[in-house]
């Protein structure tokens, strides 16, 4: 099935991006896990809801990450809800992390 699943906060930040210059893949599927958004060498994860931080969606998350991590991808987070939305300033942190990184990557992930 490759029908994938994306939140309306996922949405809101790669159109964020994109105004920024940020292109990439969205549910860019890296082994056996798609991430949200990928701008080489970043894997943007866009945690949109509460669950994501506890019981098997965190065990899952962890085992994720390394994965990605174990991949050369650099694996960015972040956390928006109804109280905590999608910002400009959010976009405009996760562009310049992008940026950063794409200019001087780490030799480990």
């Amino acid at each position: 099935n490759q029908t994938c699943q994306t939140s309306p906060y996922e949405t809101e930040l790669v159109e964020m991006l994109l105004a920024r210059g940020i292109e990439g893949v969205r549910q860019k599927a890296i082994g056996p896990y798609n991430c949200d958004f990928a701008a080489s060498p970043v894997a943007v994860e866009v945690f949109g809801g509460w669950y994501h931080w506890h019981g098997h969606h965190k065990l899952r998350s962890e085992d994720r990450f390394r994965y990605l991590m174990n991949w050369g991808w650099n694996v960015l987070a972040v956390s928006v809800n109804s109280r905590e939305p999608v910002t400009p300033a959010l976009a405009d942190y996760v562009a310049t992390y992008i940026e950063q990184t794409r200019r001087n990557p780490p030799l480990i992930c």
